[in-house]
């Protein structure tokens, strides 16, 4: 049972009444589960009061249970990713098999063929640059189709994060390059000025908040512009987001698919090696960093974990 609701008399409820919620996500297996519920002292001591009044708001009545599930540095904020970025869906080309490619199967030609972002999984930082968008012979054909959404034309000559759709509910950020294109319908892409946002965001805290508050497979650009963000990002260093963005694309580039692959500039495999290994500390401090800045209790941090 995820979440049940009694309620004795189908009306509003006074300002006094209120019901205990307490979440047990945090503890594995029925019978540690089952012991927290039949301590009554602890019931008491750990379970929130909520007030059914406050509840309800413009007829929705689940918000308690979203928020119960997220960090109270996240919950007590009134901001959200819309108020710090773009979030933008990319083209329509109505008929991907015609006008995209894998980038080893064309000659390379940077006039008509752009660096083109899609899905392809969860992925964080950098990669993923597996297709060509045929720039050359489908502009023109863009044009004429009303659905293709043209006008994010002006987004392809700047930098900033593309993110796939479809990646097991959780939120990666990877750089987009200028004069890189992204598709739509399998992925979208982000655009801010604050390089501590996307280091927030391929945190474990921003895929929770993803999966509580989207509840699909997919993560359509709706759902990432609703994400709430804390009050302040200040604990968070801009660095760590530019170095792990570095070593990840250091090691992108020894990948013959990816379109940034440099054979003439090939690494030691255990240089490769080493950049993987400092990644995985320098996302461990991102994350640390988060936690801090949202002064996260221990019992967030477990039920997080």
């Amino acid at each position: 049972v995820g979440v049940a609701l009694i309620t004795a008399r189908r009306e509003e409820p006074d300002t006094s009444h209120t019901f205990q919620f307490l979440s047990c996500s945090d503890r594995r297996g029925v019978e540690a589960k089952e012991r927290v519920l039949l301590d009554s002292q602890r019931f008491t001591s750990e379970a929130q009061v909520i007030r059914q009044h406050g509840v309800l708001r413009k007829g929705e009545s689940t918000k308690f249970v979203v928020e119960s599930a997220l960090p109270q540095g996240l919950t007590a904020s009134s901001r959200k990713v819309c108020d710090r970025a773009h979030v933008v869906v990319g083209l329509q080309t109505s008929d991907d098999r015609r006008f995209v490619r894998y980038v080893w199967s064309v000659p390379p030609d940077k006039t008509r063929w752009l660096v083109h972002g899609k899905g392809g999984g969860y992925e964080r930082w950098y990669g993923l640059n597996r297709y060509v968008l045929d720039w050359g012979e489908g502009r023109p054909i863009f044009e004429r189709d009303p659905k293709s959404g043209l006008n994010v034309e002006r987004w392809f000559s700047e930098a900033g994060w593309t993110y796939t759709w479809f990646a097991n509910g959780a939120l990666g950020l990877r750089r987009k390059e200028r004069g890189w294109s992204f598709g739509r319908a399998a992925s979208s892409a982000l655009f801010c000025e604050d390089s501590r946002l996307p280091g927030f965001l391929n945190t474990r805290v921003a895929s929770l908040a993803v999966r509580r508050l989207g509840g699909k497979a997919q993560l359509p650009e709706g759902i990432v512009r609703a994400l709430p963000l804390p009050e302040s990002l200040e604990g968070i260093d801009p660095r760590f987001t530019e170095v792990a963005v570095d070593l990840k694309r250091a090691v992108v580039e020894q990948e013959i698919t990816d379109a940034t692959f440099r054979p003439a500039d090939i690494f030691d495999p255990l240089l490769v090696l080493r950049a993987q290994a400092l990644l995985l500390v320098v996302e461990g401090e991102l994350e640390r960093q988060v936690l801090e800045c949202l002064k996260m209790s221990e019992g967030e941090r477990r039920s997080l974990d």
